[in-house]
C-alpha cells in the first residue's frame, strides 16, 4: 500500500509541475505534457469456479466479490522539437502483485520517436506498443477499460516489447502504410535469450477512412527447431456514431507439442472476435453501448482434448462529464469440452460496474 500511495503522490506532484511547464512552454517547440488513466471495477463472480484457465476472473471461487483496480497509469511526453519527442509511463496492471502482496508498478513505456526522418516515415526506439493491435483493432474496439482485444487477452502477443520500429505511409493521404519492428520478444520483461522477434503490419484505409483493413504477422525463434509464427487480420467499419470490427488470428507454435501420441508436433491456437459499439445519447450525458463475442480454440490440431471457448461482454458506457465513464457490464467465458476431454469447467459469469477515468 505504501508503494501505491507513493505512486499517486508522485503523479500529483509531477502533474502540477508538468501542467505549469505545459502552460508556460519553452523557447522553440519544446513541451512537457502529462497523461494517464485509471480503470477498475466492482465485480461479483456469480457463476463458475476456480478451476478454469488463465483469464482474469477464473482463479476466483463463486460468489467472490471485490473492488479492484485493473490499471493505474501515468505517462510523460517531452517534445524536444517538431520532429523529436519521448514518452515514459509507469503502470499498475491488475492483478500484478509483489512478493509481499502489494500492488506492483512497472515501466510500461520508455521510447524516443523521430518523426519525418524521411517523408512519411517515423522511427521509434525503446519499450513501446507492438504493431499487432495497438494501432488497429484496439483503437476501433475502444474499450480497453472493459477488456483487452483477443490476442492480448489470450496471451498470443504481448502489448509491449523493447526494440526498434519503423512506421510509414505509401501515399500522400496516409491511407496505406506499414509498421515494421524488431524486438526482444519478451514484453516488458528482461531479455532471456539471443533470439529476436520481428513484427510487420500492413494497413489500408478506404471510404474516407471509414473502413480499415490490416494484415499482421510476427516470427520468433525459440532455438533448435522451435519457432512461433502469428498471423492476424482485422477489418473495421465506422461512421459518426458506430464502430464495428472483425478480427481473427492463427498462431503456429512449431514443434512445441511433445505429448505422447500427439497427431502433430505443432500447437495452433485460433481465435475470432466480433464487436460493435454505438452512441445512443449525445447530449449533456453521453451514453454508448458495446457488445463483443470471441471464439477461441487453444489448439485446432487437437481434436479430442481441450475446449472450445466462447467469451462475451456487453454493457453501457455512461459519461456524465468528458473523460469520466461508468459502465455496468457483464463478462462471460464459457467452455465447451472436446470429445475426449474429461475435466469439465463451468461458465464464468461476472457482472461488473466498471469505472474509467482519463486525464490529459
Amino acid at each position: 500500500m505504501k508503494r501505491i500511495i507513493l505512486f499517486l503522490l508522485l503523479a500529483i506532484l509531477f502533474s502540477g509541475n508538468v501542467f505549469s511547464q505545459s502552460q508556460q512552454g519553452k523557447s522553440g517547440d519544446s513541451k512537457f505534457t502529462f497523461k494517464g488513466n485509471f480503470f477498475g471495477d466492482f465485480f461479483l463472480k456469480a457463476g463458475g469456479d476456480s478451476t478454469g484457465g488463465r483469464l482474469q476472473y477464473e482463479p476466483y471461487v463463486k460468489d467472490f466479490n471485490a473492488f479492484a483496480f485493473r490499471r493505474a497509469n501515468i505517462g510523460f511526453n517531452y517534445k524536444f522539437n517538431k520532429n523529436f519527442d519521448s514518452w515514459f509511463s509507469l503502470s499498475y496492471d491488475g492483478p500484478d502483485t509483489l512478493a509481499d502482496g502489494n500492488l506492483g508498478v512497472y515501466i510500461r513505456d520508455a521510447f524516443v520517436r523521430w518523426t519525418d526522418v524521411l517523408p512519411k516515415t517515423t522511427m521509434l526506439l525503446g519499450i513501446m506498443p507492438v504493431p499487432a493491435y495497438a494501432f488497429t483493432s484496439e483503437k476501433w474496439w475502444g474499450y480497453r477499460s472493459v477488456e483487452k482485444t483477443i490476442m492480448d487477452q489470450r496471451g498470443i502477443v504481448s502489448s509491449r516489447d523493447m526494440g526498434f520500429m519503423v512506421a510509414g505511409a505509401f501515399d500522400k493521404e496516409s491511407d496505406f502504410g506499414y509498421y515494421a519492428m524488431i524486438g526482444n520478444g519478451s514484453g516488458n520483461k528482461m531479455e532471456a535469450n539471443k533470439f529476436k522477434k520481428v513484427y510487420l503490419t500492413l494497413f489500408g484505409n478506404f471510404l474516407e477512412k471509414n473502413i480499415l483493413v490490416s494484415l499482421y504477422s510476427d516470427y520468433l525463434s525459440s532455438g533448435g527447431n522451435k519457432n512461433t509464427t502469428t498471423l492476424n487480420n482485422f477489418v473495421g467499419y465506422k461512421n459518426k456514431s458506430m464502430n464495428i470490427g472483425v478480427e481473427n488470428f492463427f498462431q503456429i507454435k512449431s514443434n512445441f507439442n511433445t505429448s505422447a501420441g500427439a497427431t502433430s508436433s505443432d500447437i495452433v491456437p485460433y481465435g475470432l472476435s466480433i464487436f460493435i459499439n454505438q452512441n445512443i445519447i449525445d447530449e449533456d450525458l453521453v451514453m454508448n453501448y458495446f457488445l463483443r463475442y470471441d471464439y477461441v480454440n487453444n489448439d485446432i490440431n487437437n481434436k479430442n482434448t481441450g475446449f472450445h471457448q466462447s467469451f462475451m461482454t456487453a454493457g453501457l458506457d455512461i459519461s456524465p462529464v468528458e473523460n469520466v465513464h461508468i459502465m455496468p457490464n457483464i463478462w462471460l467465458n464459457a467452455f465447451t469440452p472436446k470429445p475426449m476431454q474429461t475435466t469439465k469447467y463451468t461458465t464464468d459469469v461476472v457482472p461488473r460496474i466498471t469505472f474509467w477515468y482519463d486525464y490529459k
